[in-house]
């Protein structure tokens, strides 16, 4: 085909393709779906409150507005895996069959943005946050504080009349939506917030992803599953603004007239401002519930997806006396629990050993020198494996493996 030849179609992905070569943003995405399209809202799934439903092209990318997680564009490095570099434990007297652990880790630039990245970043962003409530509970963070409960789930929905906010006057609008979490009696808490809504997302409930023991992260296998069943809605988000909280709502059951998270108070408050309040319960996992609602957050340059408020800001954090900072966890063997240390795949280091070895050689003959063949875990994905001894070792002195953490390439 010649440029004469080519439709106009084909000759714009040519040029959104150049575009993304050289680390520039295409101005559309590569969606053929409407941009933007009206309906009638029949049966809102937040607010009763809208009189149309502004569906979005979520895959459009917006520099200077609002977008969803992925919807950027990769560094090179991401997800790049070196299969002859990884993690692992040799220690085959430890190991069933007398096999090793290897695990091979993929480049990461932990970018919401990324595409290829951003799944890892809502799991470390969701760590984080259920790190600091572990830090107060002094035991899980699910667990209850002495003089602020449990921590909730709770979901403060903006009305029609206030959703342009969300463009331009973002601070306006958490300014109200804080007030009125103060008024339902949420002391402390972390916001997360969602400029667009899907319906189809609920009909589900999402799936808890199961937690990797050797890691302390979650297991990559249903985290990859996870993503996979959360993407087949990706075309039916219309704009709805509403900010999912996360925190300490203390109850006053014994005295209803003092309890202000009650159904009086919302009611009140949805008759004096149209903003909608639902207490969705104390959460069983801290970290599954912020994971979701991170998994779809709202990302924009120069804006935190994640806000810490009242008891549990930075600023008043340290006057709830939380433990320090917990140390990074090691990454472990699920066999014998060793600490996992670099490892590289190198089959000529056995012949250098016999070649150096006085005892051992005897003769260039018994010697193998035929071409090493490629590392047995080539074109396997992230992810630890069980496999053979032959042809691993630790790296020696001085020497390192690749840096799994991507930066942004240099503009020079």
């Amino acid at each position: 085909m010649t440029w004469g030849q080519a439709t106009d179609a084909q000759l714009f992905e040519v040029y959104n393709a150049s575009l993304v070569s050289l680390g520039i943003l295409p101005a559309r995405g590569q969606s053929i779906a409407p941009y933007r399209v009206t309906k009638r809202s029949i049966a809102p799934f937040f607010e009763p409150n809208y009189s149309v439903r502004l569906y979005v092209d979520i895959k459009s990318w917006r520099p200077l507005g609002w977008n969803l997680p992925s919807n950027g564009v990769a560094y090179e490095a991401c997800g790049h895996i070196w299969f002859d570099e990884g993690q692992g434990c040799l220690n085959v007297e430890n190991h069933p069959e007398g096999k090793i652990y290897v695990r091979l880790v993929a480049g990461t630039c932990f970018r919401a943005a990324c595409p290829t990245c951003y799944q890892k970043w809502a799991a470390r962003e969701a760590g984080q946050i259920e790190e600091k409530f572990k830090r107060i509970s002094r035991n899980n963070a699910e667990a209850a504080v002495p003089g602020y409960g449990r921590p909730v789930h709770a979901v403060i929905s903006v009305p029609e009349i206030d959703a342009f906010l969300m463009y331009n006057n973002l601070d306006i609008l958490k300014s109200k939506v804080y007030a009125i979490a103060k008024k339902v009696g949420l002391k402390g808490y972390c916001v997360i917030f969602h400029p667009y809504a899907n319906e189809k997302m609920h009909e589900e409930t999402p799936e808890k992803i199961l937690i990797d023991k050797s890691t302390g992260d979650f297991d990559l296998d249903s985290l990859r599953e996870y993503y996979s069943k959360m993407n087949k809605h990706i075309n039916f988000w219309y704009v709805r603004p509403h900010f999912h909280i996360i925190g300490y709502a203390p109850r006053d059951y014994d005295n209803p007239e003092n309890d202000a998270f009650n159904e009086d108070t919302i009611t009140k408050i949805y008759k004096e401002t149209g903003y909608v309040v639902r207490n969705l319960g104390v959460r069983d996992s801290v970290r599954n519930t912020a994971h979701y609602q991170l998994s779809h957050a709202g990302v924009k340059k120069g804006r935190q997806t994640v806000c810490w408020v009242g008891d549990l800001s930075n600023r008043n954090y340290h006057k709830m006396n939380p433990l320090p900072k917990f140390p990074p966890r090691p990454h472990t063997c699920p066999e014998c629990q060793a600490e996992l240390a670099p490892v590289r795949w190198d089959p000529l280091a056995e012949v250098r050993a016999q070649v150096f070895s006085v005892d051992t050689f005897s003769s260039a003959k018994c010697l193998d020198l035929s071409e090493p063949g490629p590392s047995p875990l080539e074109g396997m994905r992230e992810g630890g494996y069980w496999i053979d001894p032959g042809g691993w070792r630790y790296l020696y002195r001085g020497e390192k493996n690749h840096s799994c953490l991507v930066r942004r390439p240099d503009a020079r």
